[in-house]
């Protein structure tokens, strides 16, 4: 078993399988020994019996997981896949992108308990995004993401950080962010700081037409300086304006704030006053 902690041997490892890093897959090794095992405390593993690890690369946290439970691996670089047919030849691995790869495979499987992973800067908040836009909805998700988007993962109304994307995170799980990760801990060392989201799904998720929940929500945030009249233009030909107006005001906004002050509970009931025939 490869020495994870060092680079020395990762080096190692990837001459040995003539494997390069790749920038466009944003491969970045957490080498901390410490961080590796506190990235891995909040997955719960034990309480699981089924899991999805996105991005595995070499195997850092897939070493610590049990062997005796469902674990697949989502790896994008064939190059690292063959490692991992070497490394865990008893774990099932689904190869390419992520996004494209999952829901396919979500129509012979069920939904695991958990999925986690150390996901690229460039692609995490889409991969997240797509993962709840489907409904696939684990209790529990746990990722290793940019500060910023942890930061607007968790954000509140008002604040800078609110986006369309709390929005989206907020309507089934609530968004923890229990530590952060210096760059020194991963190799090559990234330009940013990273931080450890924990999603956990809501005990009652709100019982909403989750499609229009979500239009709404990209659509409050199209320019963010905008007011809601402004920016819900595009829905006037499926809601009529002053149905829109009325929508809101029974959430008690108007359409002439703005979508940064818009909470997901308040955001809910526009959408069921706009549900009701």
């Amino acid at each position: 078993m490869i020495d994870y902690s060092s680079v020395g041997q990762i080096k190692e490892v990837l001459e040995l399988f003539r494997l390069s890093m790749q920038k466009k897959f944003g491969q970045n090794f957490l080498v901390s020994d410490r961080f590796r095992k506190a990235v891995f405390g909040q997955l719960n593993a034990a309480a699981v019996s089924s899991a999805w690890e996105i991005g595995p690369g070499l195997g850092s946290l897939t070493a610590l997981f049990p062997e005796e439970k469902n674990l697949v691996l989502f790896e994008i670089d064939y190059g690292f896949i063959r490692f991992l047919e070497t490394e865990f030849p008893r774990r099932r691995i689904v190869a390419g992108d992520f996004i494209r790869t999952f829901p396919a495979f979500l129509r012979e499987n069920p939904v695991p308990d958990l999925i986690y992973g150390n996901l690229p800067y460039c692609a995490a908040a889409a991969m997240i995004g797509a993962l709840i836009e489907k409904g696939t909805l684990p209790p529990r998700m746990v990722f290793t993401v940019q500060k910023e988007v942890a930061q607007r993962m968790k954000a509140l109304p008002g604040s800078r950080d609110y986006s369309s994307f709390s929005l989206l995170c907020a309507l089934d799980y609530e968004v923890a962010v229990p530590f952060q990760i210096p760059a020194d801990a991963f190799f090559p060392q990234p330009e940013v700081v990273s931080a450890v989201v924990v999603m956990t799904r809501r005990p009652e998720t709100e019982t909403v037409n989750r499609g229009l929940y979500l239009t709404l929500a990209k659509e409050m945030f199209k320019s963010r300086r905008k007011t809601l009249r402004n920016n819900l233009t595009a829905l006037q030909g499926r809601f009529p304006p002053k149905r829109l107006e009325a929508a809101f005001a029974s959430a008690g906004v108007s359409l002439g704030d703005r979508g940064e002050n818009v909470g997901p509970e308040t955001l809910c009931r526009v959408v069921r006053f706009l549900s009701e025939p």
